[in-house]
């Protein structure tokens, strides 16, 4: 009996040893980790921001190319380079709400018809900031899907459709950034310029 309680006792101790190691090698070590933390904050850095989220716009979002080209007036492919010009809008005594128009020179006219060399192109919000709606940059050029707006009695602009929908980077090897992350647009994310437009000249 005392044999065999020992035997006992050594084959319990030995299960006891087994679990633990296997324990020890499934906990992932510091760098794994660290490793893993990176990733999740690079993922996180890396996520769209989208200005207009932060006013949670009563706006259509577009499902197919075919939707937002019918929805828009002209399409153009256009870059910055002047001072933007900031507007306000009153809207009661302690209401302002700023908007920025900024005069893009016209490099080509993808869809529409659109006979000026520039063109002014509104976005709610101050030039500096994302906040309201993401603002295009100075240099860089965009594909823009546009609608006429009579600002006042003698300012017209171009509105950009679906806000952000309608503003499309293209990056300096030719390959586009949508800047909505909601709706068909986000699909183009990396694809180039040509095929966009390829698909513009498609819809009837």
């Amino acid at each position: 009996m005392k044999i065999y309680k020992k035997y006992v006792a050594l084959i319990f101790t030995a299960l006891l040893l087994i679990l633990c190691f296997c324990s020890c090698n499934t906990q992932p070590s510091s760098d794994n980790k660290s490793t893993q933390a990176a990733t999740q904050t690079a993922t996180s850095e890396d996520a769209k921001y989208v200005g207009s989220k932060v006013l949670n716009y009563d706006k259509e979002v577009y499902e197919n190319i075919d939707e937002i080209i019918k929805d828009t007036e002209v399409v153009v492919l256009a870059h910055f380079i002047d001072t933007p010009r900031v507007l306000t809008e009153h809207f009661d005594y302690e209401t302002t709400l700023y908007c920025t128009v900024f005069n893009m020179v016209v490099d080509e006219v993808i869809r529409g018809e659109y006979n000026q060399s520039s063109i002014p192109v509104k976005q709610t919000g101050l030039p500096d900031s994302d906040e309201m709606e993401t603002k295009v940059k100075a240099n860089q050029q965009y594909v823009l899907f546009l609608n006429k707006e009579q600002y006042d009695e003698n300012t017209t602009v171009y509105e950009p459709s679906g806000i952000e929908q309608g503003v499309v980077m293209v990056n300096n090897d030719g390959t586009l950034c949508s800047y909505s992350d909601e709706g068909f647009m986000p699909q183009y994310d990396g694809k180039t310029l040509e095929t966009l437009k390829n698909n513009i000249a498609s819809i009837k």
